[in-house]
């Protein structure tokens, strides 16, 4: 039984059969980590949904505040609508019929995962740091009746909890980031062979 499992693996896989099938192995591939972005995606949104929702009753239940108060919701407002087009717009959704070009594909595909990885290394974090702004300038609308201790702890919870999460996060993000990276190269080294 040993003999023959050497056996076997010692023959490999056969140049052909690996040439034929890479294309489908990283579309199905693709295809795969897609779902998952999409997941999150619908997760993200709906929470910013919720967000803004709850943004809207406190605007009209608290009417005549200072300008902080408004301009602190709308940069809120606006960069969760914004990251989530982005993130939409982040997302493979072509699909791969038998008459379309390979090489094509894999050009959209690149481009895509090079989106999604733009994404994830740059907008997260800009993302976080126009959220910090948006709530320490719609804090300034409530400060004035605060003690200057009160101040200093109603901020500095505000950005100990963003470092934390930011933290929290980091590690997820390098690792989606690799995840990307790898089906990126992978498509790049398809397109390179193909140009051979």
């Amino acid at each position: 039984m040993e003999d023959l499992q050497k056996l076997w693996q010692g023959q490999g896989i056969p140049q052909s059969f690996r040439d034929q099938n890479s294309f489908e192995i990283l579309q199905k591939g693709l295809k795969e980590q897609q779902k998952k972005v999409r997941r999150t995606n619908w997760i993200a949104t709906l929470c910013f949904m919720a967000t803004l929702l709850v943004y809207a009753g406190i605007y009209y239940a608290f009417p005549n505040q200072s300008i902080f108060f408004y301009v602190g919701m709308l940069i809120i407002s606006l960069d969760m609508i914004i990251f989530s087009i982005l993130m939409w717009l982040g997302i493979a959704t072509q699909k791969f019929d038998a008459s379309q070009n390979q090489k094509d594909f894999a050009q959209k595909a690149i481009h895509k995962l090079k989106f999604q990885l733009f994404l994830n290394q740059a907008t997260i974090w800009v993302y976080g740091v126009m959220l910090m702004l948006g709530l320490s300038i719609y804090y300034l609308d409530f400060v004035s009746v605060f003690t200057y201790w009160q101040i200093v702890l109603i901020y500095g919870g505000t950005y100990a909890y963003f470092i934390l999460v930011s933290l929290f996060v980091k590690k997820h993000i390098k690792r989606k980031g690799n995840l990307v990276k790898v089906q990126l190269s992978s498509w790049e080294e398809l397109m390179s062979s193909e140009e051979k």
